[in-house]
């Protein structure tokens, strides 16, 4: 809630989720990087969103398990397997 809350540019937090992401970026770039996908910043923003939408989707709905347990299915797709695996 609060980085949702942080987006705009006003909010106290702003900087420090704004870091925070790009600090997560360059992890997931660098792994990325590793398995020599074509286009690696691509590939880590793409997992990053999918990861990101978990994490909202198991905010807003209780019962459908723990964000490890939902991982499983994206661990399917290339990229992220190479992500989650970091």
């Amino acid at each position: 809630m609060l980085q949702g809350e942080s987006l705009n540019e006003h909010h106290p937090a702003y900087e420090y989720y704004q870091k925070r992401e790009h600090r997560v970026m360059d992890t997931l770039t660098r792994a990325v990087e590793r398995d020599g996908l074509a286009d690696p910043r691509r590939e880590a923003r793409t997992a990053l969103s999918m990861m990101n939408g978990i994490r909202v989707r198991l905010a807003q709905e209780s019962g459908i398990g723990r964000f490890s347990g939902r991982l499983e299915c994206l661990c399917r797709l290339p990229v992220a397997s190479t992500v989650v695996r970091q």
